[in-house]
């Protein structure tokens, strides 16, 4: 096998193989339109050729993101991420209840908790009402005023934060931020250093699950980084971390590293023994990923084009990331009438790349939708409420994306 020249970012090796590229946009999230109408004005462009590589000796994933876009990102995303609360609207918070039931053990008997990246502090307030005491750090200004509406103490920062002082912690976790960092190693060191005999937990979108179900939605400019569980268990060893439990829960990978040895955990020996099978069917795929990515894009732009042939009228349910990159690759779902989504405060609002409203659920009932198509990794909950609103009876054809392409209702 031949491999590009392309250092790794992680341990120098030039033994990189670059697995994927495509067009991505740099924000993928909708915008208030006067916002929207700024950044176009501001950006040279608002899209990117992304390139991802894998390092076949130590299994790290990272992109080609230079400097100065990943700059333009970091500051479009402080001042813009809009992703949905689920502690203000009850809703996308199957991920974070699931995590929270899956760590419950190793919060057990512990007193200081810090979440970095803590979001609208849906986690926190789970963990405080239950008598924890709880920090939270976390750089979106909005994101930081719901939890601190909620009873969270929020530190509004980046990762590390001064404010933190010399406060120690039996428990510091994140939840899909160490993906965005640029230094993965003294992301965790930086942890290290505020636990003397604690635990460091966090959740990340599983690489290893990704690529052996040829998926995408994972990838993307706001990704830096990528971690499978040979790359996980090479940096614990590096951190000179003794333990380790890996949760794996489909498309996340909840990792929970431990500072002493206990029964819950497992050497990084044991571990790295029962991975092997994996990493090695992942290495295996790498070299066809390309080529079944596109395969899953031409079945749905078929899709799109059969129905828009047909003259049906197209809805997309989904007002995050996983639209917002589709609309860059996929030229037919810039064709779609109604864009919609959960939450009602990204109503009105648009993608960068593309000119049709964010519209609420209610659209449904009296537009005559006949197709619809769901783009989130909530699906089920989705489903869900397509039930309890009725509309699975009257639209007549409904469509999941992920993780596979299926039709729910024909």
């Amino acid at each position: 096998m031949s491999f590009e020249t392309t250092v790794c970012k992680y341990c120098n090796s030039p033994r990189t193989f670059n697995f994927l590229e495509d067009v991505y946009p740099l924000f993928a999230f909708p915008l208030d339109k006067k916002v929207k109408a700024g950044l176009k004005k501001s950006l040279a462009s608002f899209v990117t050729n992304l390139k991802y590589f894998y390092c076949y000796d130590c299994g790290f994933v990272f992109s080609n993101i230079s400097g100065d876009e990943n700059k333009i990102i970091g500051q479009i995303y402080s001042q813009h991420y809009n992703y949905i609360s689920p502690l203000l609207t009850g809703i996308a918070s199957s991920e974070a209840d699931d995590f929270v039931e899956i760590t419950r053990p190793y919060f057990k008997n512990v007193s200081q908790v810090l979440e970095i990246g803590c979001f609208d502090g849906y986690v926190l307030k789970k963990l405080k009402d239950e008598g924890i005491n709880v920090l939270g750090i976390e750089p979106g200004g909005n994101a930081a005023c719901i939890a601190r509406g909620a009873g969270i103490d929020v530190i509004n920062s980046f990762f590390p934060a001064g404010e933190i002082g010399t406060r120690k912690f039996d428990v510091v976790f994140s939840r899909h931020v160490i993906e965005h960092v640029d230094n993965v190693y003294d992301f965790l060191s930086g942890q290290l250093k505020l636990t003397d005999t604690g635990t460091i937990i966090f959740e990340t979108p599983s690489l290893d699950w990704f690529i052996l179900n040829d998926l995408s939605e994972a990838f993307h400019p706001q990704h830096q980084i990528l971690l499978g569980h040979k790359f996980i268990l090479r940096l614990l060893r590096d951190l000179s971390i003794p333990g380790v439990s890996l949760l794996e829960r489909e498309h996340r990978t909840v990792c929970v590293a431990a500072l002493r040895p206990s029964e819950m955990f497992c050497t990084l020996d044991q571990a790295m023994g029962n991975i092997l099978n994996t990493s090695s069917q992942v290495e295996r795929k790498l070299a066809s990923f390309q080529r079944n990515i596109k395969e899953k894009k031409d079945i749905l732009t078929g899709l799109l084009s059969k129905h828009i042939s047909n003259g049906d009228s197209i809805a997309v349910w989904g007002g995050g990331s996983f639209t917002g990159n589709l609309l860059a690759q996929v030229e037919e779902l810039r064709k779609v009438e109604y864009i919609i989504d959960s939450d009602p405060r990204k109503c009105g609002m648009e993608f960068l790349h593309s000119d049709v409203d964010i519209f609420s659920p209610d659209v449904l009932k009296d537009k005559g939708i006949n197709v619809l198509i769901i783009f989130s990794q909530f699906a089920d909950e989705i489903v869900s409420r397509l039930s309890e609103l009725n509309l699975n009876k009257t639209i007549k054809t409904i469509y999941r994306t992920f993780p596979v392409i299926e039709v729910i209702t024909n």
